[in-house]
């Protein structure tokens, strides 16, 4: 490991791009991926329906503050130009 770690350091200084080793062989893609699926948790159902309410609280707060800003400067601009 420290020979190697010396070869790039080495290569770096003298401007010469290390060369890097390709990665190993990877496992099974269906395999890795049944296994992170099984590591999958779903919420229960009160907790999505809080989560939700609470985005959608969120979405329309900001739609209304949004709306009235856009009202009175549309009141502002009708008043200062014409």
């Amino acid at each position: 490991m420290n020979e190697r770690l010396a070869a790039l350091k080495q290569g770096a200084q003298s401007g010469d791009s290390p060369v890097v080793a390709p990665p190993a062989a990877a496992p099974n893609i269906f395999a890795a991926t049944a296994e992170e699926a099984r590591q999958i948790t779903v919420p229960s159902l009160p907790a999505v329906l809080g989560s939700t309410a609470v985005v959608l609280g969120i979405v329309a707060a900001s739609t209304l503050s949004i709306l009235g800003v856009n009202a009175l400067l549309s009141e502002a601009a009708s008043f200062l130009f014409g």
